[in-house]
């Protein structure tokens, strides 16, 4: 397997494994998107993070018509990629799950609180966002 990155016709950067290929499709194991930040004119950087943290697959299959060049990585990106990887399966991951854990508890409690009371269908949808906790959301 290689380490690549693949640019797609959206402005994404995603890398990980090509573990194949034909004339249509191309598909890369443990994909990370590439985020590239500017805070001024002197610091930039970039943060690698899952690609599809909510996937049970630890691939994506993406369409040759949507992928504009493919690029091996070199040496150093592979180093950094590595270890993004592991610092989000230890981190991100566990935060993502647990905070889509309380969210979801907490949209259970609210629909079973709607479902006792009368229905107010104009402002359902604002009730349910203003009254959830910041810290319940999905990051």
């Amino acid at each position: 397997m290689t380490h690549v990155l693949v640019k797609l016709s959206n402005h994404e950067d995603i890398m990980g494994f090509l573990e194949g290929e034909d004339q249509l499709k191309l598909i890369i194991k443990d994909p990370m998107i590439l985020i590239s930040r500017t805070d001024s004119n002197d610091e930039s950087g970039i943060v690698l993070i899952n690609y599809i943290p909510f996937s049970s697959d630890d691939y994506v299959t993406f369409n040759k018509a949507n992928v504009i060049t493919t690029i091996p990585l070199s040496d150093d990106m592979i180093r950094y990629y590595t270890y993004s990887k592991l610092y989000c399966n230890k981190t991100f991951d566990k935060n993502f799950n647990n905070n889509l854990l309380r969210s979801t508890e907490y949209l259970e409690r609210y629909l079973n609180q709607k479902a006792k009371r009368k229905p107010d269908t104009k402002n359902d949808y604002v009730n349910f966002f203003v009254s959830q906790p910041a810290s319940n959301t999905v990051n």
